[in-house]
């Protein structure tokens, strides 16, 4: 009995950690403490079960696999076919392991992903968990943008918001999307942040 209470108690802790997480916001800068960051398609998601137990409890979490173009790689090691271990945002089941506002990916969609090093349970988050993720869009001709949501909007605020007509076109496909960015700028913040770090 005092078992259970204590792995309840533990659990709540955690739920209150993860909120903490998810409403604190992050600066843009933050993202340069990212272990890797790629942008790519995601190919495939797959319910994982986790090797090591979770207060004694067998847990599942998902396995997300994109497909990554070399020139997209801005930090760390990324290879063509990339996967990587999440928990969920809502429950699957009893046994997936989730953290409230952690992303969801769509497959055979694009996004600009900037996440953490891996915990002692192999998993990965992006930074400032839904923070460190954008989908990325793209006009008639390729070019490509990234689409922040209300909610990551003060991370971009600073990257002039697009206004050319393609934009424009792709704000109002994109209306639960709030703001429409270059990606090259985005892609140029972030690898003149990890020149300042050397």
């Amino acid at each position: 009995m005092i078992r259970v209470f204590i792995i309840m108690g533990c659990m709540i802790v955690m739920h209150m950690h993860a909120m903490a997480m998810q409403t604190n916001q992050i600066p843009f800068d933050a993202l340069a403490d990212a272990d890797i960051a790629f942008s790519g398609i995601c190919l495939s998601k797959s319910v994982y079960a986790l090797k090591k137990r979770v207060f004694g409890q067998s847990v599942s979490v998902f396995q997300y696999t994109f497909q990554v173009a070399n020139k997209d790689v801005l930090k760390g090691q990324v290879t063509d076919t990339f996967s990587f271990l999440q928990a969920g945002s809502s429950k699957g089941s009893a046994q997936m392991l989730t953290v409230p506002g952690m992303p969801d990916y769509e497959i055979g969609t694009q996004y600009l992903l900037f996440l953490s090093s891996e915990s002692r349970l192999g998993l990965r988050a992006p930074m400032g968990v839904f923070q460190g993720q954008f989908k990325v869009i793209s006009d008639d001709t390729g070019h490509r943008f990234i689409s922040a949501t209300a909610k990551q909007r003060h991370m971009v605020n600073a990257f002039t918001t697009q206004t050319n007509s393609a934009a424009k076109h792709l704000s109002s496909q994109h209306s639960n999307q709030s703001h429409i960015v270059d990606f090259n700028d985005i892609k140029r913040a972030f690898l003149s942040l990890q020149k300042d770090e050397q």
